[in-house]
């Protein structure tokens, strides 16, 4: 074990490898017994715990593969006991999902605490697993889903007919006067000027198409912090070339209840925030391909962006409701609230087996 005197003497690499040393010794103690030699039968169960322990660090790839094994196993008797399908969390079967659960303790930096510090952090971090669990059925909803994208077709055409209207604006209006009446904003609250050439042929073709994106983030300084869950948006190149753009048409926040609180300031400050960015980074949901912009990048139609939130209603059938945010400078902002009717204990089950197995 490596003493705290020890340790403030090291450089940070020295500090990091001293800690998976240390890590990988109280595994090693803990759960010898499932760290046979080879050609001995291995403890499954043992090796799971081990796994929750300090994540993948002291496990091969053999040791994973039996793991995986079994939650797949404990997941094929458990979730038909639940209204949830593996589909339903963005899984092709069990094993599939079964992996996707390993791959949440992993991302949770297990193989960085020690096994004291994880026993403080198991409350939290279920909490968390329940989230990213609640966060793929709404990923994964089809009536939701469907919904959001007619949403999203319906803004960009309306987007596309205050272009036009606006192109006939700024022909007869000083740009001082034109800035006070447009709806097209970039992120920094200043006129877009946007081309309908951008996004249709001169045969009234579409040129730019409608897509799904989440872990949107921003970056301030030298700092990342997660921003919106997920959204639908079109990327387009003015016309004539240049930087890439992305306009804005549908934004969802996801949360559990315990969390929803924060909804209406989260949601409804997203402009602002963005401006506030140094950089907007985004993920789409199905190519996995990120995209950066800067903020003079980044457009709103402040009148026809749909705003929603997302989270768990005891109702047995989904729910919408309106709901306005009033701001400290004058004016208000309109967001959709959505319940959506699942069992927050059976996410909870899920999760538990993670622990329990």
């Amino acid at each position: 074990m490596v003493t705290r005197a020890a340790q403030q003497k090291m450089s940070t690499g020295q500090r990091l490898k001293a800690r998976q040393a240390s890590n990988e010794q109280e595994v090693r103690l803990t759960v010898k017994a499932v760290l046979p030699p080879p050609g001995t039968p291995l403890d499954v169960k043992g090796a799971l715990k081990a796994l929750h322990k300090v994540g993948s660090l002291a496990l091969r790839p053999n040791i994973r593969k039996k793991v995986l094994a079994k939650l797949t196993e404990e997941l094929a008797k458990t979730l038909p006991q639940t209204s949830i399908k593996p589909t339903d969390l963005g899984a092709k079967d069990f094993a599939d999902l079964a992996d996707r659960m390993v791959k949440m303790l992993e991302r949770a930096g297990y193989a960085e605490y020690g096994i004291a510090e994880l026993r403080r952090k198991r409350a939290g971090l279920r909490h968390n697993f329940a989230g990213e669990l609640f966060e793929q059925l709404v990923l994964n909803h089809g009536e939701l889903q469907a919904i959001f994208r007619d949403l999203a077709e319906d803004g960009l055409r309306t987007a596309l007919d205050v272009i036009t209207a606006e192109a006939v604006l700024r022909q007869t209006l000083s740009a001082a006067d034109y800035a006070g009446k447009t709806r097209l904003l970039t992120a920094k609250g200043q006129p877009a000027l946007l081309d309908l050439a951008s996004f249709v042929d001169k045969n009234g073709r579409s040129l730019v198409t409608i897509e799904r994106v989440v872990d949107i983030r921003t970056r301030v300084g030298n700092s990342w912090r997660m921003f919106t869950d997920t959204a639908y948006v079109v990327r387009f190149t003015p016309v004539g070339g240049g930087t890439p753009r992305v306009m804005i048409l549908v934004e969802t926040e996801i949360k559990l209840p315990a969390a929803a609180r924060d909804f209406s300031g989260q949601v409804s400050e997203a402009q602002f925030r963005h401006g506030a960015a140094d950089e907007i980074e985004m993920r789409g949901l199905e190519s996995g391909a990120k995209h950066t912009f800067t903020p003079d990048n980044v457009i709103f139609d402040v009148g026809g962006i749909s705003r929603n939130a997302v989270t768990i209603t005891r109702r047995r059938t989904m729910t919408a409701a309106f709901r306005y945010v009033e701001y400290a400078g004058g004016g208000r902002e309109q967001y959709t609230r959505i319940g959506l009717s699942v069992q927050v204990d059976e996410l909870r089950r899920l999760i538990a087996l993670l622990f329990r197995i």
